[in-house]
Order: C-alpha cells, then sequence, then structure tokens
C-alpha cells in the first residue's frame, strides 16, 4: 500500500486532491484560503493493484494555528502514518506561485529536510481546468523561475489535477505511476525522520526539562534546606532533574522541531518539579 502525506497552503486544493485519489468524498473540502482541515485525517481505498492510503494535513497558514502548532499537527500526521510516507503530495494552484507558497516549501524542508524534496517529493497543481486550452508545459514555461526550480529540487516529478472532474480517473492514474517509479528509486524505501534529527530534539527536551524540573523541585525547599542543611535541596534537586529530564526527553521525542522539544521539555519537567515536590 501506497502511503500518501498530502502537504500544501490553506485552500490549495490538498483535500479535492485526496478525494480525487480516493475517487470518494472522503476530506472536507472548500475553495476558501481558510483551512477546514484543522487535524490529521486519514482514508485508504483499493486502487487497481495497489491499495493507497491518503492522510490529509492541516493547511499552513490561514488555519487558525500558530505557526508551531501547524508544524505540530503536520509532524503528527506523518507519524501516524505507518512505518513513514512513500510520498509528500506538495500541492499547489495553478497561477499562484508568492510568498505564501515559498513558506510552505520552507517550512516543509526546516521540519522533515532537504532530503524530504529530493526523495520523495511530487508537485501536484491543482486547478488544471484554469489551463483551459494550454498544456502544463506551456505554463511553466511562463512561470517564476523559483516554481521551476521547485521542480528540480522535487526531481521533475510533477503533475496537474482537475478535481472537478473526479472521473478522469487517467489523472490518478499517472500520479500513482510516478509515486510507484519514485519507490522503486527508492528501492521500496519509505521516508523516516534522521536519526540524529530525532537526537538532537531528544537532547533538548531531556536538557530542559531537567534544568526546569531541578528549579521546580529546589526553589520552593530552599528555606527549609537552610535549616537542616543541603542534603535536602541537593536530594530533591536530583531527584526533579532525573524526572523531569525523562519526561523532557520523551516529549521532545514527538515535538516538532529542536525549539518545540525546548519548549515540551521545559514544561514536562516543570510538571515533574511540582509533583516529586509533593513528596
Amino acid at each position: 500500500m501506497y502511503r500518501l502525506v498530502l502537504i500544501g497552503e490553506s485552500g490549495s486544493g490538498k483535500s479535492a486532491s485526496g478525494n480525487t485519489i480516493l475517487n470518494r468524498q472522503e476530506f472536507e473540502a472548500s475553495p476558501s484560503a481558510t483551512s477546514v482541515t484543522r487535524t490529521c485525517q486519514s482514508g485508504n481505498s483499493q486502487l487497481g493493484e495497489n491499495g493507497v492510503l491518503v492522510v490529509d494535513t492541516p493547511g499552513f497558514f490561514g488555519n487558525n494555528l500558530t505557526e508551531s502548532q501547524s508544524r505540530a499537527e503536520i509532524f503528527k500526521c506523518v507519524r501516524l502514518c505507518a512505518q513513514g510516507p512513500h510520498a509528500f503530495i506538495l500541492t499547489i494552484q495553478i497561477g499562484r506561485y508568492a510568498e505564501q507558497e515559498r513558506r510552505v516549501v520552507d517550512q516543509m524542508v526546516s521540519v522533515f529536510g532537504e532530503i524530504t524534496l529530493k526523495n520523495y517529493s511530487v508537485v501536484l497543481f491543482t486547478r488544471g481546468d484554469d489551463l483551459e486550452k494550454m498544456t502544463l508545459q506551456e505554463y511553466l514555461r511562463t512561470a517564476p523561475q523559483e516554481l521551476n526550480d521547485l521542480l528540480s529540487r522535487c526531481g521533475g516529478r510533477y503533475h496537474v489535477f482537475n478535481n472537478r472532474d473526479r472521473n478522469n480517473r487517467k489523472q490518478v492514474t499517472e500520479l500513482l505511476e510516478t509515486v510507484k517509479r519514485m519507490v522503486n528509486t527508492n528501492h521500496g524505501g519509505y521516508y523516516v525522520f534522521p536519526d540524529h534529527v530525532i537526537m538532537e530534539k531528544i537532547v533538548a527536551g531531556l536538557a530542559a526539562g531537567a534544568v526546569v524540573g531541578a528549579c521546580a523541585g529546589v526553589c520552593p525547599p530552599v528555606a527549609v534546606g537552610l535549616v537542616l542543611g543541603k542534603a535536602v535541596t541537593v536530594t530533591v534537586g536530583v531527584t526533579c532533574a532525573a524526572v523531569g529530564g525523562g519526561l523532557g526527553a520523551r516529549a521532545g521525542k514527538d515535538a516538532a522541531s529542536v525549539k518545540d522539544a525546548v519548549v515540551k521539555g521545559a514544561i514536562a519537567g516543570a510538571i515533574a518539579g511540582a509533583v516529586v515536590r509533593q513528596y
């Protein structure tokens, strides 16, 4: 079964494209610039010889979530995609490639790494009916150089969908053929988070949890420690640091970024300090 993750700006046609691939109304879709997808959703179908799992993600920008929340939710979507996605389907509307679209690509690279574009991504142009009599190749000849550069970064893999014509199964077949070739090139592999990225987040969460946990545990008993000796303060501090660090490391592993890992680790450390202090 091919596992596909849809990524794009709010209103770029992600959900509609997912419905076209699955050939049914699985995801709520709207042409609005405000995202109607707030959390991860998925659907699967048997298409010919191959099964397909499609994961729809909240759109970047315009979903009433902060940038950090969007990154975290999209990160979670990918983590929920079984072992990992075979392909990221990056949706871009015909006629649009401006600041918002560039920011989506930057965010995608920031979260998943440049290797995502090089080895695991297909650009999917939506609103193909807007081309009218123009071919996609003719359109690209007049498109911004930055858009053509993006296609090169994605290994020249791109397709166009007319989501108003869901009965046109040829467009879906062609997309899945490209995914199949990409999977074969990757020797059947799929995207996994690099070990060093996961380790950076674990270390960041551990450090933040340990420091905040120690502070949360030590500060209130300082007066007691002055009377009974430093042993009480030190013991509580070490215990809180250990517990806070452990919880922070676990929280950091599932964070969307190193920065997010620090925040989650600090929260875990504060909770650990407060709990340990009670005992």
